[in-house]
């Protein structure tokens, strides 16, 4: 196991640093191919598809893969089973956003974009295999299957930009290659499924276990994209597209989180059945890793608002800068509650986790709509970091009250060093946005790759 759980993890990494970069040249070129106006419709119709994405999952994924390192021989029966439920869930999903779609509004051109954006609901059921990679370690075909779908998915939106098309036309075929690479990798890979009608009595049981994390699920996907509509409804679509660049570069952000508890998660599992005290020390080294990146990178992204946005985006979308560093802080939230609310659900605290979501919603929506009233978007952007923190002592809170876990040690002084390091090369490289960006990313992986060499031996 020495050595590989690095690569498993780096391959993720760098698998979502590739897609991340292959879809902020997608941003770029379409932020300035389209107008402000029409950004701010593929931004909320992107939205739509957050929204009902989680109706698909219902948390099945996790209790999957949970189940699987539990019980390996069950692994085609759980398979099978959660295919059969995604595409069902898949079909409502749709229905939901096509009804959505039409409450919005009377614009025509926002319809059509947001109910052939809500296709990618689909490509949900194909991405089931992801389930299959994870539990075999198999992360390094992962990896390659996603840069396969950011590289078919760039192309293809370029091609219809160069072609001078819509952005119609743009999303369906955004969407539509996406689902033909997922449809390949999931035929390539038919055999090791080992696919067959789904057992009725594990259909029952995956969607009790799972109802939990999946309402909770749909809750924090309201709860991540609820003020997007009330921005769209309460300032307009230009402040759509001003809010969801700054927006969508805090998620891009918080694709490592993700990708570190995706390969923690069946580690976890197992420390928690064999020896508690091993899941202890994984708890505290991954609540140390996500630390030990997320400040670094929040300084990074926060001092150079003004020259990212403009990179990416171009100075017509500089007022997004001022919510980019805001939302940061909220970012850094979000590495951290990742690890508190997989460690709920491998406790088998899914209806915890479903109370925090929904008590945040709930203060999510009252912060917004005070909040957006008095200072537009940003007010928005401020009702999300306060959330974040709420999310992470709630997390942490229980997670102490049920298993008497503390993510503190000694070893966080590393990460408050790492960030005055990273402070100190901010201020004297002031004004040098590429090479200081440049130390900033030698400094934060050499750091990331560090850290993992305590993780092999507590592995």
């Amino acid at each position: 196991m020495k050595g590989k759980l690095s690569i498993e993890i780096s391959a993720q990494v760098a698998s979502r640093i590739v897609c991340s970069v292959l879809g902020l040249v997608l941003i770029t070129q379409l932020s300035r191919y389209v107008s402000v106006e029409d950004f701010g419709v593929y931004t909320l119709s992107f939205t739509v598809l957050a929204f009902f994405s989680p109706v698909v999952e219902i948390g099945l994924n996790t209790i999957a893969i949970r189940e699987i390192a539990r019980t390996p021989e069950k692994g085609p029966a759980i398979f099978s089973s959660v295919i059969a439920v995604k595409l069902l869930m898949a079909v409502l999903a749709f229905g939901g956003a096509v009804s959505f779609a039409l409450w919005l509004g009377n614009d025509a051109r926002q319809q059509t974009v947001i109910i052939l954006t809500s296709l990618g609901l689909f490509n949900l059921v194909l991405g089931t295999l992801d389930i299959l990679l994870i539990v075999s370690h198999r992360m390094l075909v992962w990896a390659g299957i996603q840069i396969v779908a950011g590289l078919v998915g760039l192309s293809g939106v370029m091609a219809m930009i160069w072609a001078g098309l819509g952005l119609p036309v743009i999303v369906l075929v955004q969407v539509g290659s996406l689902f033909v690479v997922y449809a390949l990798a999931f035929l390539y890979l038919r055999r090791e499924m080992n696919l067959g009608l789904p057992d009725r009595r594990m259909v029952f049981y995956l969607v009790r276990e799972s109802l939990p994390q999946g309402i909770s699920g749909v809750i924090t996907a309201y709860y991540f994209n609820v003020d997007m509509v009330m921005v769209a409804k309460m300032v307009g679509t230009e402040g759509v597209a001003f809010y969801g660049a700054a927006y969508r570069l805090l998620n891009l952000m918080c694709f490592v989180p993700h990708a570190i508890m995706m390969t923690f998660m069946p580690i976890l599992t197992r420390a928690l059945a064999t020896e508690k005290e091993d899941f202890s020390k994984l708890f505290r080294y991954v609540f140390h890793l996500m630390l030990f990146l997320a400040l670094p990178i929040a300084l990074w992204v926060g001092w150079f608002a003004e020259d990212i946005i403009t990179l990416i985006y171009s100075s017509t979308y500089q007022p997004a800068a001022a919510a980019l560093r805001i939302l940061v802080w909220a970012g850094v939230g979000v590495f951290l509650s990742h690890l508190s609310g997989y460690a709920l659900v491998i406790l088998g605290r899914q209806k915890t986790g479903m109370i925090i979501s929904a008590t945040t919603l709930a203060l999510n929506v009252a912060l917004n709509f005070w909040l957006i009233k008095t200072w537009g978007f940003l007010g928005a952007a401020c009702a999300t970091v306060i959330c974040e923190m709420f999310v992470i002592f709630a997390g942490y809170g229980f997670c102490y009250h049920y298993q008497r876990v503390v993510p503190f040690s000694q070893k966080l002084v590393r990460s408050f060093v790492a960030s005055i390091v990273m402070l100190v090369v901010l201020v004297v490289g002031r004004g040098h946005f590429y090479v200081t960006s440049m130390v900033a990313v030698v400094l934060i992986s050499a750091g990331f790759f560090w850290t993992l060499r305590e993780k092999e031996r507590l592995s």
